[in-house]
């Protein structure tokens, strides 16, 4: 009896639902082109590590050949590791050439000349102005003298 009277409830629900579903009036509606293409001739181009699309060398409709480049993708994380390697080379080209300024009691620091080409960049740049002076006081200011082998 609780099996009858159970579908009895769902019958009369979907029976609802259902002219519910036909009888209710559409009050407006939402028309939009589009257009179906078959996915048969697109191919997926998916870069391993990621990156972005930094040129396309190809147009929509172009023939192209097996083997051709169609798009070149930029590697942001290669390049960004670059940038931070080449910046810990130039700091510790900086503190190589700081120290050796300071075992010889140098006024001034002599930095490489493959550093101050770039002295443009502004990282660069920094190196170099901090490492003008070796330490915070100048030998000739002070007055200090050696004798002897030993400085």
């Amino acid at each position: 009896m609780r099996f009858f009277l159970l579908g009895a409830v769902i019958l009369v629900l979907v029976l609802a639902v259902t002219a519910w579903a036909a009888l209710a009036p559409v009050s407006g509606a939402v028309i939009a082109p589009g257009s179906v293409k078959v996915d048969m001739n697109r191919k997926t181009v998916q870069h391993q590590e990621g990156g972005i699309v930094g040129e396309i060398l190809v147009r929509d409709g172009s023939r192209v050949k097996a083997g051709e480049t169609l798009i070149v993708l930029k590697d942001m994380r290669v390049e960004a590791g670059i940038e931070m390697v080449q910046t810990q080379l130039d700091g510790e080209v900086a503190k190589a050439a700081r120290l050796m300024a300071e075992q010889v009691w140098a006024e001034n620091v002599s930095f490489p000349a493959e550093l101050l080409k770039r002295k443009s960049d502004a990282r660069v740049e920094e190196l170099v102005a901090s490492g003008r002076r070796p330490w915070p006081f100048s030998v000739a200011e002070h007055g200090l003298r050696f004798s002897g082998g030993q400085r």
